[in-house]
């Protein structure tokens, strides 16, 4: 017997020394542990926000829900714009005008030609030819650039910018 307390009196200091070691090994996986645990927390706090769940399994189900819901929202403004782009595309957006002076006994550019067309060239050309005794106005139809009414150079000249125009 006394030789067991001999050899275990020789080996106790290298026991006390491996159990301290595992001890703070012990400790410092439980820190870091305990870390990532908060971590894990606040995640699941922040999927969870705003949900009237309790598991994370109904969290995630009521925020892909909400996603299918934003998915169709935003289906459907895509097919508003689309609607919006096609009825664009016929109003009246470009314009040429050109001012001028028919008549060598008048000054000023009163006269003119104002082009009103759409995206594909159809719309009407107004002209308004100014003069001392009297005035006029003629409109005329326009159908991919062109009219079947013959055009003065003027009337051409504000098509072909209105054209330009966008």
């Amino acid at each position: 017997m006394a030789e067991l307390q001999l050899a275990f009196a020789q080996y106790a200091l290298y026991a006390w020394l491996l159990l301290l070691v595992v001890a703070l090994w012990t400790l410092f996986s439980i820190s870091s542990l305990r870390r990532r645990l908060d971590i894990l927390t606040r995640r699941y706090s922040n999927v969870t926000r705003g949900v009237d769940s309790v598991t994370l399994v109904d969290a995630v189900d009521q925020h892909l829900d909400e996603v299918r819901s934003l998915a169709q929202r935003v289906e459907s403004l895509a097919s508003e714009c689309r609607l919006l782009d096609e009825k664009l595309e016929l109003g009246l957006r470009r314009v040429g005008l050109i001012r001028y002076n028919p008549f060598d006994d008048t000054g000023g550019d009163q006269s003119f030609a104002l082009a009103l067309l759409d995206d594909h060239g159809d719309g009407v050309v107004i002209t308004s030819i100014f003069g001392r005794d009297n005035s006029r106005l003629y409109a005329k139809p326009v159908k991919g650039g062109r009219s079947k009414y013959s055009l003065s150079t003027e009337e051409e000249q504000a098509i072909s910018q209105a054209s330009l125009a966008h």
